[in-house]
């Protein structure tokens, strides 16, 4: 019998054809479901990882694999499957709008006189008491490069809505 330690989590036991004759380890005789092969295949894991100092890490399932080999031999894997690894979710709207703030007419007026070149439109404007916001949708890069330099993202939580219930609409994007 040679017993080898795998990797991830795997102990291999090789039977030559007189050890698996002897043990009744042959493919047309192996029944794992009766007692007797069960007590067989533990006692022979038993012997093997205590012979290989194998201790198998934290697992929720062990798989046993059998390879018969033509010549009688056998290969028996031992496998330890581990806990399912927990998946990391994370979730994030897929259309976002960003939402900037002007504090001043000064900077509102600041950012069109450099605005004049670019292709793109806010999806909306509102103004309260002399303060600005832009609406701005996810695939405008260009604006919303521009619009960093002259004014300031609001990341308040549903401040968007607010803005769109309670400021004046200037402008607005037809669909």
């Amino acid at each position: 019998m040679k017993v080898e330690i795998g990797e991830n989590n795997c102990l291999f036991i090789f039977l030559n054809a007189a050890e698996a004759s002897q043990m009744h380890l042959h493919e047309a005789a192996t029944d794992f479901g009766d007692a007797l092969s069960k007590a067989v295949i533990e006692n022979l894991y038993r012997e093997a990882a205590q012979r290989a100092g194998f201790t198998p890490a934290g697992y929720r399932s062990r798989v046993i694999e059998m390879l018969p080999f033509r010549d009688g031999s056998v290969l028996l894997c031992f496998r330890f499957v581990r806990t399912k690894p927990k998946l990391k979710v994370r979730a994030r709207k897929k259309y976002a709008q960003a939402l900037y703030h002007f504090a001043s007419r000064e900077a509102f007026a600041a950012f069109l006189d450099h605005a004049g070149q670019l292709k793109q439109l806010p999806e909306a404007v509102f103004e309260s008491e002399g303060e600005y916001r832009l609406l701005v949708a996810p695939h405008a890069i260009g604006l919303e490069a521009l619009l960093k330099e002259y004014a300031e993202k609001c990341t308040v939580p549903f401040a968007a809505e607010r803005t769109k219930e309670y400021w004046r609409p200037v402008y607005c994007k037809e669909d």
